[in-house]
């Protein structure tokens, strides 16, 4: 999975900072500063389709709230201007790749589509820069055209084109026969394989909207889009299945929900369908005769402990209807799951989780390498992104005049 992210010309964010991915990434910052969109734009980057004669475009019908290309392209462009993400990968300790991918409008484009009166935002371009260090890096593009993409190799200052491909999801469908050197093959295609991992199954997104024990059809045991609800299903099919530290996924939940709740949980089957129940002192209740909170925590700590390494986990608002301390402890579980390689990303205005996060940097300070803190403010229609680096005391270096923490201390001293 990327380590760097950044997009433009995607609603608020004309030109966003580049994101880093270490292992826990906090997004925090005022209201309608950007930090949603952020979110929306790498969902919608994982619903990739295919549907306008094998064109990738950007599914914006997949994801609630977004619209369509007119209502997601920033404000301040034109509608010939494209969404422009640009992917950071390090694909060995000393080769990285930086692959930009283009997003425009079917109407503005090369391409000759039977489906052209559709708005659709298509891949006009993808470029993939390999990088292993000093002057030695070589840029491949694939530009969509009237027949397809033409595939170019740049290096030492000339352009080779080397074939006209065709893509399959935003990965080209090529083994790249044209390049002879079997090495830089093999590099082109390990980012390529890369490229490929960007879909549901990998990049995993939680709302704020959750529930434990609705029903939803037409989902079987998977997990990867139901934004948390039917976790019982989710339970049974992983009960046998290793977590990304090696445990049994039913231990892990076990030892997780005993550390974090207090309480036990088990998986139960009710007129052909799993349901989830707690058990204290003996006796099983319902999900719904016990608190709520558990029906918000639970499916957080469901969608963690399914997550294999590499994995990025996308969680919004994990603080909704908990209480403080439930809100701090988990923390404990979202850097436990960075140390195993996965990627959780979570947008939060809760000062107990950024402050139980400093706090963990205090007493261990190498954590800090595994943690990125952004603070973002809207400028008018676009946005300011700011990076907060914690320090090894568990202070922060720079402390933002609108940081959500300011009015909690405001109110205190002004009750003294």
């Amino acid at each position: 999975m990327f380590e760097k992210y950044s997009v433009g010309n995607f609603k608020i964010h004309q030109d966003s900072a580049d994101i880093e991915f270490p292992g826990l990434t906090i997004l925090t910052g005022t209201n309608n500063s950007g930090k949603t969109s952020l979110i929306q734009s790498i969902r919608v980057l994982s619903k990739i389709e295919n549907q306008l004669s094998g064109i990738p475009s950007l599914a914006f019908h997949k994801v609630a709230g977004l619209g369509e290309l007119k209502d997601v392209l920033n404000k301040n462009v034109s509608r010939s201007e494209c969404i422009e993400y640009n992917l950071y990968f390090r694909l060995m300790p000393s080769l990285n790749a930086h692959v930009t991918l283009k997003f425009g409008s079917v109407l503005q484009g090369n391409m000759q589509v039977a489906a052209r009166q559709s708005d659709a935002a298509v891949l006009n371009e993808l470029q993939v820069i390999l990088d292993e260090g000093g002057d030695q890096y070589s840029r491949y593009q694939f530009i969509l055209g009237e027949h397809g993409y033409t595939f170019t190799k740049q290096a030492d200052g000339k352009t080779d084109v080397l074939g006209t491909v065709r893509f399959m999801g935003i990965q080209p469908m090529t083994s790249f026969p044209e390049i002879q050197d079997v090495r830089e093959r093999e590099k082109l295609l390990l980012c390529i394989q890369e490229l490929s991992n960007l879909n549901e199954m990998f990049i995993r997104y939680l709302g704020p909207y959750r529930a434990v024990s609705a029903y939803v059809p037409d989902t079987g045991c998977s997990f990867l889009d139901i934004n948390g609800n039917n976790v019982a299903e989710v339970m049974a099919h992983w009960s046998e299945k290793p977590t990304f530290d090696g445990t049994s996924f039913m231990d892990a939940f076990a030892k997780w929900t005993s550390r974090l709740l207090q309480t036990e949980f088990a998986v139960r089957m009710d007129s052909s369908q799993y349901k989830l129940v707690a058990i204290e002192s003996g006796v099983e209740f319902g999900i719904s005769q016990i608190g709520f909170g558990n029906t918000q925590i639970l499916p957080v700590i469901v969608q963690i402990l399914t997550a294999m390494p590499g994995d990025l986990v996308i969680i919004e608002n994990p603080e909704v209807h908990l209480h403080p301390k439930w809100k701090a402890d988990l923390v404990e579980l979202f850097l436990y799951a960075a140390s195993h390689g996965i990627k959780v990303v979570l947008e939060t205005q809760s000062m107990e989780i950024i402050n139980r996060t400093r706090l963990m940097v205090k007493k261990s300070p190498n954590m800090a390498e595994k943690i990125a803190l952004y603070f973002f403010e809207k400028r008018g229609f676009s946005c300011e992104i700011n990076r907060i680096d914690i320090k090894e005391t568990g202070e922060m270096d720079v402390w933002p005049e609108d940081f959500l923490d300011r009015v909690t201390i405001e109110d205190s001293f002004g009750l003294l």
